[in-house]
């Protein structure tokens, strides 16, 4: 008999399947944020990154609609992010610093000015107006880019989204078996993005961002901490 439970999504709507030959996670993509995916490119970036140990491999994938069968890992868990404690700080730095490390060819810029673009020119596809607040948005936007310009990392392989809850921390703390999920946003990218996520997530004052970019093999100091 096979039992159906749904669990948590934002974007994609995600069901745990149990059987007694399989216990797996159903993705079934959703469709508002589809115009700003390429499911080609998803499913390259996750293949290159279980391939590192750092994502899992499918059970099953069909990359032209975005389905996916992955395991189910039932002892492991989601970082606390309020507060965060140190030892998973530490857990989740190193497994950005892994992906930021990934040799492999991922595809597809994601600078800051190319994601605005993009979802300009989605916007306009949909005939949608653009929000009252945009044009004092975008000056803070390109006031931004001028500083990040001060300081450019190289571009590398990126998650693009490390929400906590796409955090996946092993029971007994090897960090081998830390695993990254949801790899629908990876692509080639800053590495202070992924850095920037969790810090913000989490609510990480000064210290605590210092301690995560050193955790994933990036400068501590404060012009990465600015970035």
């Amino acid at each position: 008999e096979l039992k159906i439970t749904p669990l948590g999504g934002i974007t994609n709507q995600t069901l745990r399947l149990q059987h007694p030959k399989i216990d797996a996670v159903l993705r079934l993509p959703g469709s508002a944020s589809a115009p700003m995916i390429h499911r080609w490119q998803e499913a390259l970036h996750q293949r290159i990154a279980a391939l590192a140990g750092i994502a899992l491999p499918p059970l099953w994938s069909e990359p032209s609609s975005g389905r996916r069968l992955t395991p189910y890992l039932p002892h492991h868990r989601a970082p606390s992010p309020t507060p965060i404690s140190l030892e998973d700080l530490n857990r989740v730095g190193a497994l950005l610093g892994r992906v930021h490390r990934l040799k492999g060819s991922f595809q597809g810029i994601k600078t800051p000015e190319a994601i605005a673009s993009a979802y300009g020119a989605t916007l306009r596809e949909l005939g949608a107006a653009l929000p009252e607040a945009y044009p004092q948005a975008l000056a803070i936007f390109e006031g931004i880019l001028k500083t990040i310009a001060l300081a450019p990392w190289p571009l590398g392989p990126s998650h693009m989204d490390p929400s906590l809850a796409n955090v996946l921390l092993s029971p007994g703390g090897a960090p081998d078996d830390d695993y990254l999920i949801d790899w629908e946003f990876s692509g080639v990218a800053s590495p202070a993005w992924d850095v920037a996520i969790v810090a913000l997530e989490a609510s990480l004052n000064i210290e605590d961002t210092a301690q995560l970019l050193g955790a994933a093999g990036l400068p501590p100091g404060p012009g990465p901490r600015a970035r």
